[in-house]
């Protein structure tokens, strides 16, 4: 079962954050575990005969995420909002020879949602994989940005993971079988100036993608896969008029088939393009940083040994020694 869960005696390989290559780890039976560097890429795993559901299917990375997954045998079911797109997109995954079911719904009503679902699982079956790749922005500055249109951003691309988890996860716990795919953004790891609503949209897409991976480890549902997509901005049209001064964007094609590569690759996490790993892994060492020296002041607040503190935590005790010192020759002298 291309699913199952790697056992003690097994290999597999995972890549996380690692811009390099890939990590490698060997289990042993007596909980000896050790990795070696390897730059072979992994296996890719047949997805022929899966039933892939696709949001923003009508868009321009949904569109190549349907060609790709139809190519590799996949029965598709599209959602989209703008039925027209989205129609042009079953047309074109049917010219590949696979079974297509297009539904026009709108992610930003949880009701839609889950009406959506129930018409799925009667008329197509059990969907087992789901890709969340539907998206927007508003494209404003925060203050010059209607109410509504900031409330539209995270209900789709935030609160609408929350019900199309409820929504497909039982069946796949059921049959402890499927792959659920976040399409987040390198905006989710760290953020720019005048995307206030997108970067908190996807930084919760993220956060929820992460506490659902590790409640579906912690429940032993290994043959549940969950792949994590941060790409840096496409060029999509989505961020059309944003000016970009770091790198270029991406182009969508080249987007979709790095991210084909993880999830065929069963990756729980990449980044694209892989320059992205490194401010990253800076605010992650930043963060690490702040949390032991915190950790360190607090110790040292509670009588910790000063060498252990951070140099903050370390002049706040060498002043409250060097008052006691002060008091005492001032008692001392009178």
């Amino acid at each position: 079962d291309r699913f199952s869960s790697p056992s003690d005696n097994k290999l597999f390989i995972s890549e996380r954050f690692n811009p390099l290559g890939y990590i490698k780890w060997t289990s042993k039976p007596a909980s000896r575990m050790f990795c070696s560097w390897t730059l072979l890429p992994p296996r890719l795993k047949s997805v022929e005969g899966e039933l892939c559901l696709i949001t923003g299917a009508g868009g321009a990375l949904g569109r190549l995420f349907a060609l790709e997954f139809a190519k590799e045998g996949a029965q598709l079911v599209l959602w989209d909002c703008d039925t027209a797109a989205n129609e042009h997109t079953a047309r074109l995954a049917r010219d590949l020879g696979v079974k297509v079911h297009a539904y026009t719904v709108d992610l930003s009503k949880r009701e839609n949602i889950y009406e959506a679902a129930d018409r799925v699982r009667a008329e197509v079956g059990d969907v087992t994989m789901v890709v969340n790749n539907a998206g927007v922005v508003a494209g404003r500055r925060l203050l010059d940005c209607p109410d509504e249109l900031l409330e539209r951003t995270l209900l789709v691309n935030c609160h609408a993971l929350f019900w199309m988890t409820k929504a497909f996860l039982p069946p796949m716990k059921a049959r402890n079988h499927g792959h659920i795919v976040t399409i987040a953004s390198a905006l989710g790891l760290f953020t720019t100036s005048c995307v206030e609503d997108y970067c908190a949209s996807k930084f919760g897409a993220v956060g929820f993608h992460e506490s659902l991976a590790l409640e579906l480890q912690a429940e032993n549902q290994g043959g549940i896969k969950t792949t994590l997509v941060c790409p840096y901005i496409v060029n999509s049209g989505m961020f059309a008029g944003c000016e970009i001064s770091l790198i270029p964007p991406l182009e969508p094609l080249y987007t979709v088939q790095e991210s084909m590569k993880a999830i065929l690759g069963e990756q729980q996490m990449v980044c694209i393009p892989r320059l992205i790993y490194i401010p990253f892994l800076a605010r992650l060492q930043e963060n690490i940083f702040l949390i032991c020296s915190h950790f360190c002041e607090q110790t040292a607040a509670m009588g910790g040994k000063p060498g252990n503190i951070s140099l903050h935590g370390r002049r706040q005790v060498h002043a409250a020694v060097h008052q006691q010192d002060r008091d005492q020759s001032d008692l001392n002298s009178a």
